[in-house]
């Protein structure tokens, strides 16, 4: 999915869904339009998409030195998991993985 301003992107989101849980593939915001929300606006309709997919958790990976990205998640309300080691490459990065446990309507 993608947000927009005037005809141009400024934001774009992808998911994941296998059936039972839901993988934010990416959030991505034109450096113009960082921090005003664009960020959060789309990981909200990532999220009420797995809702609507019936996923029980959204899961992600995000850099450990990504911290515009980092509170963004933890704001969403995304718990850290663990690290991966190494993840993002060639720069041998580590990741953290977070999840989003999802209560569905009947729960």
């Amino acid at each position: 999915m993608g947000a927009e301003l005037d005809h141009r992107l400024i934001g774009y989101a992808g998911l994941w869904f296998d059936g039972q849980d839901a993988q934010v593939m990416t959030v991505g915001t034109a450096s113009t339009h960082q921090g005003r929300g664009v960020g959060r606006l789309l990981l909200d309709a990532l999220v009420a998409r797995a809702r609507e997919l019936g996923a029980q958790v959204v899961l992600l990976e995000v850099r450990v030195d990504n911290e515009p990205a980092l509170r963004l998640y933890a704001a969403a309300g995304f718990e850290q998991l663990g690290r991966r080691r190494g993840y993002y490459q060639p720069e041998n990065v580590d990741a953290w993985t977070m999840r989003l446990p999802l209560q569905q309507a009947d729960d």
